[in-house]
């Protein structure tokens, strides 16, 4: 499908995995595709957005706001979600309906629109566009878009030809990479699913049932201990550091009787992003992410009583510990 993607919708295929990246999210939805749209700009697609008083700022707002920053694995090549790959095939038949040897800006966006629960969609209608206008007009464009043959010149239609030829190359090129990565993606899964269903027989003849959860949180505590020992210890033995700020969390969580096993996992994963982030806390991606860690265990205190020993905990370390991963302002 992808050699007959324009040279505007492939770069709107680019920028939509740019936004993924930018928002650390592992796939590639219509959110980012809707981005990717409208940070194109020259396609038909970003000109009828742009008429609605859209613009590539506020749509970023607006998808953040609605679902949000991630902290997932970031691949070199972000596979779509399914809602996506439905719009895809959305544009292909788009293209196919009116008539066009190419898939362009406008038939992406007409895929998006096809898409039932599409948050591109949530995104559009929260920010004031009338879905139905929007097909209206992305029509109109299209039919005005469409030039008869009588209106192309010999000369024309010879660059068109030698120019088609070169994209038909690019397209052809890079369809062949990425057939190539989805069989790589497909033997690393295999690979996957084997080692998986391995350890499920070796845990199956090893461990009784509900006991999992309890050997994955033990492994897990003494490697976030382990990781805590290597921190420095404070400069002043009279106020904690971070070390003993994520000791006392630590012995904290496993301590604690109001978690479930599988939360205090979580928690301590939480431990480690912190002991990680810690050791190169000048960049602002590790910042990010010891924050959002920080943001996970105030939200596993919700959960628990006032009066529980890791609320009090949490409540006397997490402040101190944020200070830690706060760009220092008394430079700028």
């Amino acid at each position: 499908m992808f050699e007959r993607f324009t040279q505007q919708a492939i770069q709107v295929i680019m920028l939509a995995q740019e936004e993924a990246r930018r928002l650390h999210h592992s796939f590639v939805g219509t959110e980012e595709l809707l981005l990717g749209l409208m940070g194109e700009r020259s396609g038909q697609a970003a000109k009828v957005l742009a008429q609605f008083g859209l613009n590539l700022r506020q749509m970023r707002r607006e998808v953040e706001a609605l679902v949000g920053r991630g902290a997932g694995f970031q691949a070199i090549e972000i596979p779509f979600t399914e809602r996506a790959k439905l719009s895809l095939q959305g544009a292909l038949n788009a293209a196919q309906e009116y008539n066009s040897d190419h898939i362009d800006t406008e038939h992406l966006l007409l895929g998006l629109l096809d898409v039932e629960d599409a948050v591109a969609s949530v995104v559009l209608q929260n920010l004031g566009v009338d879905l139905s206008e929007l097909r209206s007009r992305l029509l109109r464009a299209i039919h005005d878009d469409n030039p008869t043959a009588t209106d192309i010149d010999a000369s024309d239609a010879a660059t068109l030809s030698a120019r088609s030829t070169e994209l038909t190359a690019v397209f052809s090129s890079l369809s062949r990479q990425l057939e190539s990565l989805l069989i790589q993606l497909s033997r690393a899964l295999s690979e996957a699913e084997a080692i998986s269903r391995r350890v499920d027989n070796q845990l199956e003849q090893t461990t009784s049932p509900g006991s999992v959860d309890v050997m994955i949180q033990s492994a897990l505590n003494r490697n976030v201990a382990g990781r805590i020992e290597t921190l420095p210890d404070a400069p002043n033995p009279n106020q904690p550091g971070l070390k003993e700020c994520l000791q006392e969390l630590r012995a904290a969580i496993v301590d604690s009787a109001e978690l479930a096993d599988v939360d205090k996992s979580d928690a301590l994963e939480q431990i480690r992003v912190l002991v990680e982030a810690s050791k190169a806390s000048d960049l602002p991606t590790m910042q990010r992410a010891a924050r959002f860690a920080i943001k996970l265990l105030w939200g596993t205190t919700l959960m628990l009583p006032t009066n529980s020993s890791f609320v009090e905990v949490s409540n006397r370390c997490l402040p101190l510990i944020m200070q830690q991963f706060t760009p220092d302002q008394s430079t700028s």
